[in-house]
C-alpha cells in the first residue's frame, strides 16, 4: 500500500491476515509469487480501532515479472524509477487501469513486480525535476527484466504529456480523444504511445527535432487549453495538465398557457453562423433540459413553439456551465378589420421574418379580433384575407413593435379591382395568366412617406383576376402567360372610392419560334433550366422568360432575336449568349459549375462593410443588381456582416468589385473597375475584397 498523502512510502502486509494501517487513504494492490493485481484499489482507514467487523477483499491477479535497473546504471541521488503498465487487462474495451509504481532504494536494482507486458519506464531526478530517460520495456512472466537507461538520441527530445481526467472512468472508449503535438512549420502529429488510463491519459512523442512544441487535445467531451513547451535536445520534457469537461447549458422553461398547447423544439446553434449543434423536441409540460458537451464559443439557444420563436445568446468561451431561462409572457392585441367604413370578417396572419412562422387568428363577423403576441417575436407584416374575397390577401406592413400597443385596427380600401388579361389578336381572355401589381401610395395621408406594396395573382378561366384592395395612389400592372410575350407595364391612378373597377392588359402571342435544346456538362438534358431574354444586362423587365422541359428543350420566340439569353440550372454554371434564332433547332451546352463563392467585403482597416454592393465580370460581361442575383441565386449585395455568397458561377476566371452603397453611381459607370479583384479557379473558401473607393 502507498499512502495517497506521500507516495514515496510503501507499506506491506501479508494476505489472509487481519491488519489495520495508520489513518488515511491508500492506493493498494496484491502481489504474489510472480503474480500481481492488474489495477490498484483505494482503501481508507480511520483512527477508530476495529471491534467486531473488518473488511475482506477478493482481488484478481495476473502473471507478473520483475523490472530493475541494470547493475551498472547509475540512479539519481534523489529520485525514483517510475513504471506504468501500458496494456489493458479488460479485453481492450476499457482504458488501462493505472498500475504505476515509484521504485526507490535497493528495489531499483533488485527488481519490482509489474504485470507481464509492456511497461513505460522513466528515471526521474527530483533535484532537476525532470525525467532523465523515458523508454518502453517488455516484461516477461516469471522473469527479471533489466533496464539500461537510454537518453534521447543526439539532437532530439522526448516529450511526455500527463493529462488528468476530470472524472475517474471505469469503462470508456477513447476513440473520441485525439492528442497532437505541433512543431513549428509542421503538421500536427499524434503520439508514438498513448496510454488512456482511468485517472489520466499519457502521451509520449520520441525523437522530436525542434526547440518548441504545442500540445492540443481534440475531443467532443473534454477540452484543454493549448500547452506550449520548450524542447531541449537530449532531454525528456513533461507536461502535466488537467482535462476539463466541455461546458453544459441548463435550460429553464416557464411558459405561459398559449405556449403549452403543442410540443416544444429547442436548438443550440453556433453564433454567428447559426449552424445547428443539437436539436431536441420536448413535451409541452417540459420545464428543464440540459445540453452537455457544447463547444467553448458563443452559442444561440432557439426555442420554437409554433408559430413563435424565441432566442437567447450565451457565451461559453470560458468553459463554464451556463443557465438559460425562457420566461415569455403574451401581449394581448385587439382591433377591428374594416373594408371601407364597415367592419368585415377576415383572417389575420401576423408574419415574422421566417416564411413558415406566422400567427393566424380569425375575426368575428364584425371584423373584431384578439391575438396573443410575444414581445420576443418580431412581426414584419400582417396579411389580411377577407372572407368573401377571392384575390390575394391584403398586406399591411408593421411600422412599430406590436407589444407597445393594445389596439390595432386595419382599414382596407372599399374599392374592388379586377384585371382582365386578353389575347391581343383574338380579344379572348387568357386563363392561368399571372398578374403582378405594384401599389404606390402615401402612408398616413398626403404628408406621409411613399410606400409600395406588391402582389401577384392568377386569372380564372375567363382571364379575370381579382386584386387585393388597392390604396389610393397609383398601381403598375404587368402580366405573363405561357406562349405569350410579357405585357408592357400599365400604370393607373387609384382614386379614393369604394366602387368596382376593371382594368385590362393585353398579351401578344409569341409567334414563330425556334427550338432550343440545352445540355448539361455531362451531356444529359438540362431539365428545368430557367431562361430570361434581355435587350441589355441593365434591363430590369425581361423581354421573355421560359423554362426547359424534361428533355431540356423549349421554344424561343423570334421576337427576341438579337437579345441576350441568360440561362440558369441548379447543377451547372450559368450561361450568357446572344440569341440569333434563324435555325429551327439550336443546341447549347452549359458550362461546368464552380464551387460556391464567398466574398468578405472589408474596409482598408480590415472591418466588414455592411450591405456593400457587388458586381462580377465574366467573359467581358459585368453583372450587377437583379441580373447578378438571378444568375448566381444570391442577393444583390453583401449582408450586415459584409458577406456575399453566390452559386452557379461557371468554373473559370472572374473579376469581383465591391463598393459602399454611396459609390453606386461611380461603380455602375465603370469608374471603379480598375480596383476589381481577379480570381482564378479554384478560388479560396473565402475571398477578402477591399471595398473600392
Amino acid at each position: 500500500m502507498v499512502p495517497r498523502a506521500d507516495v514515496s512510502k510503501l507499506l506491506t502486509f501479508p494476505a489472509s491476515t487481519w491488519f489495520q494501517a495508520p489513518p488515511g487513504k491508500y492506493k493498494a494492490w496484491v502481489e504474489g509469487n510472480w503474480t500481481i493485481s492488474p489495477f490498484p484499489v483505494v482503501l481508507g482507514f480511520s483512527d477508530t480501532p476495529f471491534r467486531k467487523r473488518g473488511r475482506s477483499l477478493g482481488i484478481i491477479v495476473v502473471p507478473a515479472g520483475k523490472v530493475a535497473l541494470d547493475p551498472e546504471a547509475q540512479a539519481p541521488e534523489k529520485g525514483y524509477l517510475s513504471l506504468l503498465h501500458t496494456e489493458s487487462h479488460n479485453r481492450g474495451t476499457a482504458p488501462k487501469f493505472e498500475l504505476s509504481r515509484r521504485v526507490t532504494g535497493q528495489d531499483l536494482h533488485e527488481g519490482t513486480l509489474m504485470p507481464a507486458g509492456a511497461v513505460l519506464a522513466g528515471l526521474y531526478d527530483e533535484d532537476r525535476r525532470e525525467y532523465r530517460t523515458l523508454q518502453e520495456v517488455l516484461i516477461e512472466s516469471g522473469k527479471l527484466s533489466r533496464i539500461t537507461p537510454e537518453p534521447p538520441a543526439p539532437g532530439t527530445s522526448t516529450l511526455i504529456a500527463v493529462l488528468e481526467r476530470p472524472n475517474f472512468i471505469l469503462s470508456h472508449e477513447d476513440h473520441d480523444l485525439v492528442i497532437t503535438a505541433t512543431l513549428p512549420g509542421e503538421e500536427p502529429t499524434t503520439p508514438d504511445l498513448v496510454v488512456p488510463a482511468s485517472r489520466r491519459v499519457y502521451a509520449v512523442w520520441y525523437e522530436l527535432e525542434a526547440l518548441q512544441a504545442r500540445v492540443d487535445v481534440h475531443s467532443p467531451s473534454v477540452f484543454l487549453e493549448p500547452q506550449d513547451v520548450q524542447l531541449r535536445p537530449g532531454h525528456v520534457e513533461d507536461i502535466r495538465a488537467t482535462l476539463q469537461p466541455l461546458p453544459s447549458l441548463d435550460l429553464s422553461l416557464d411558459l405561459a398557457p398559449p405556449l403549452r398547447e403543442s410540443s416544444l423544439t429547442v436548438a443550440v446553434t453556433t453564433y454567428p453562423g447559426r449552424e445547428v449543434l443539437e436539436r431536441v423536441e420536448l413535451p409541452p409540460t417540459a420545464a428543464h433540459h440540459r445540453f452537455d458537451r457544447l463547444p467553448r464559443s458563443p452559442v444561440e439557444v432557439v426555442l420554437e413553439v409554433d408559430p413563435w420563436q424565441f432566442r437567447e445568446r450565451v457565451d461559453l468561451s470560458d468553459g463554464k456551465n451556463q443557465l438559460v431561462e425562457f420566461r415569455p409572457r403574451p401581449h394581448t392585441l385587439r382591433g377591428t378589420v374594416y373594408r371601407g367604413s364597415e367592419g368585415h370578417e377576415a383572417t389575420i396572419s401576423f408574419r415574422s421574418g421566417h416564411p413558415d412562422r406566422r400567427l393566424v387568428v380569425d375575426s368575428d363577423t364584425q371584423g373584431e379580433y384578439e391575438a396573443f403576441l410575444f414581445p420576443d417575436s418580431f412581426y414584419r407584416a400582417v396579411m389580411i384575407q377577407l372572407k368573401d374575397h377571392s384575390g390575394p390577401p391584403f398586406v399591411d406592413l408593421v411600422m412599430q413593435p406590436l407589444d407597445q400597443i393594445d389596439t390595432l385596427d386595419f382599414h382596407l380600401p372599399g374599392a374592388t379591382y379586377k384585371v382582365r388579361v386578353i389575347d391581343e389578336t383574338t380579344g379572348v381572355g387568357i386563363p392561368d395568366a399571372t398578374v403582378y401589381a405594384s401599389n404606390r401610395f402615401l402612408d398616413g395621408g398626403k404628408e406621409g412617406p411613399e410606400r409600395r406594396v406588391s402582389q401577384s395573382t392568377t386569372t380564372d378561366e375567363e382571364g379575370i383576376a381579382e386584386l387585393q384592395p388597392l390604396r389610393p395612389g397609383t398601381v403598375e400592372l404587368t402580366a405573363r402567360a405561357e406562349q405569350y410575350l410579357p405585357s408592357s407595364p400599365v400604370r393607373e391612378a387609384i382614386p379614393d372610392a369604394e366602387d368596382e373597377q376593371e382594368l385590362e392588359l393585353t398579351l401578344q402571342p409569341e409567334g414563330k419560334t425556334a427550338r432550343l435544346r440545352l445540355l448539361l456538362p455531362s451531356g444529359l438534358p438540362a431539365s428545368g433550366a430557367r431562361l430570361l431574354a434581355l435587350s441589355d444586362l441593365n434591363q430590369k423587365q425581361p423581354l421573355w422568360e421560359g423554362q426547359a422541359d424534361h428533355q431540356g428543350e423549349l421554344e424561343v420566340p423570334h421576337s427576341v432575336d438579337t437579345a441576350l439569353l441568360l440561362v440558369r440550372h441548379p447543377t451547372a454554371g450559368f450561361l450568357l449568349k446572344s440569341w440569333t434564332g434563324g435555325s429551327d433547332e439550336i443546341e447549347w451546352s452549359l458550362p461546368s459549375r464552380a464551387s460556391p463563392l464567398k466574398i468578405q467585403v472589408l474596409d482598408p482597416a480590415g472591418d466588414p462593410v455592411a450591405l456593400a454592393m457587388v458586381k462580377l465580370k465574366i467573359a467581358e460581361h459585368w453583372l450587377a443588381g437583379s441580373t447578378l442575383a438571378w444568375l448566381t441565386e444570391s442577393r444583390g449585395g453583401a449582408n450586415q456582416r459584409g458577406i456575399w455568397q453566390a452559386t452557379s458561377i461557371p468554373a473559370g476566371p472572374i473579376e469581383i468589385l465591391a463598393w459602399r452603397r454611396e459609390a453606386t453611381l461611380s461603380a455602375l459607370a465603370g469608374v471603379l473597375d480598375p480596383q476589381a479583384v481577379a480570381l482564378e479557379y479554384p478560388w479560396p473558401s473565402t475571398v477578402e475584397v477591399i471595398a473600392a473607393e
